[in-house]
């Protein structure tokens, strides 16, 4: 069936795990995952942004997921738009709401 995703296996490295994931036809990975694919704590960010200098991710590997950011106690969800290798790109955050280093964020 075109343009229909499949199935395919991905490391992931927190979990020291192999994970059965969807991916697009055109190769880009689709998180739809009670495990989140991807954690760690915030570099810096903006209300649009995370940084984690710690990843290396491939460009645009998480375009579609759902992040998870907590700042301030507060959980927020958003849909990453695009990333770098060290930084996620997502909806804005309500105004006067920025990540900062040290938030914890995990990537589903």
């Amino acid at each position: 069936m075109p343009g229909a995703s499949v199935f395919n296996w991905g490391w992931q490295r927190e979990l020291g795990r192999w994970l059965e994931v969807r991916v697009s036809p055109d190769g880009r990975l689709l998180v739809m995952a009670e495990t989140a694919l991807d954690s760690g704590v915030a570099t810096g960010g903006t209300n649009t942004t995370l940084e984690d200098t710690t990843k290396d991710w491939e460009v645009d590997m998480w375009v579609d997921a759902i992040i998870e950011v907590v700042i301030g106690g507060i959980e927020y969800h958003r849909t990453v738009t695009g990333n770098t290798n060290d930084t996620k790109t997502f909806n804005a955050l309500p105004v006067g709401v920025a990540v900062v280093a040290g938030c914890s964020y995990a990537t589903r």
